[in-house]
């Protein structure tokens, strides 16, 4: 490669908080491709009234975009924090959708009936935990952690919910594909920027396997080869 080439890429690294062009590279693309899931989940719940993500988890995301996009310091510089702080308003659409539709798909007459009651009390459930996470030094820069412990839970709820509801038309692949390719390089930019804090970068190569768990049961469900008898009862 040419040296003038290397010598600009350098700088560019260095004025993009000292990444490796290999990491924003990485980094971008996984921001990017959420960006899209995140429009796309807003959109189809509105549309179709049924919002694939649950009252709690939204709760855990909101507080989390929120804090690390116009709170909580890090070294990520103005481009990546403007795309979490971004991130953030496209979680008030979700979350709008889901003070609107979300008491429509409630079992629980009770949740369905305080439905909006119990999301302030489980935003401000996870400001505690999210603050107290940081403070006690356990999350890595720019929430890496905190995030994909988040991000590996949705993950495993999908799968969940997979096995759980009986129109198959309400769950969306496209949604596990957007998922799946957005999670495969922020876990490749976790294993490059953390190498000694393994759990960081496991727990979002636990999340692309139960994306790939959630693409596999859907097809499955959907072409018949999955038969969920006890969804008729």
């Amino acid at each position: 490669m040419d040296s003038h080439l290397i010598y600009h890429a350098n700088q560019m690294a260095h004025g993009m908080g000292g990444y490796s062009l290999f990491q924003i590279i990485m980094l971008t693309a996984g921001m990017v491709i959420w960006a899209f899931l995140y429009i796309y989940l807003a959109v189809r719940g509105l549309k179709t009234k049924f919002i694939q993500m649950p009252l709690v988890l939204a709760c855990g995301n909101l507080v989390w975009e929120f804090l690390w996009g116009f709170i909580f310091q890090s070294k990520y510089e103005f481009w990546v924090m403007f795309g979490v702080g971004s991130a953030f308003l496209t979680d008030l659409a979700i979350f709008y959708a889901i003070w609107r539709y979300g008491a429509l798909h409630q079992k629980v007459p009770f949740y369905a009936k305080n439905l909006r009651i119990l999301s302030i009390f489980g935003i401000l459930v996870w400001l505690m935990i999210w603050v107290a996470f940081k403070m006690q030094g356990m999350d890595t820069d720019g929430g890496g952690t905190s995030g994909n412990i988040l991000n590996a839970v949705i993950a495993v709820f999908w799968v969940n919910q997979l096995f759980h509801i009986k129109d198959l038309n309400l769950m969306s692949v496209r949604l596990g594909w957007f998922k799946l390719l957005a999670d495969i390089p922020v876990a490749l930019f976790m294993m490059n920027e953390f190498p000694d804090k393994p759990f960081a970068y496991i727990i979002t190569w636990i999340s692309v396997l139960f994306d790939i768990i959630y693409i596999w049961v859907y097809y499955r469900r959907k072409s018949g080869k999955l038969v969920l008898n006890y969804l008729n009862n």
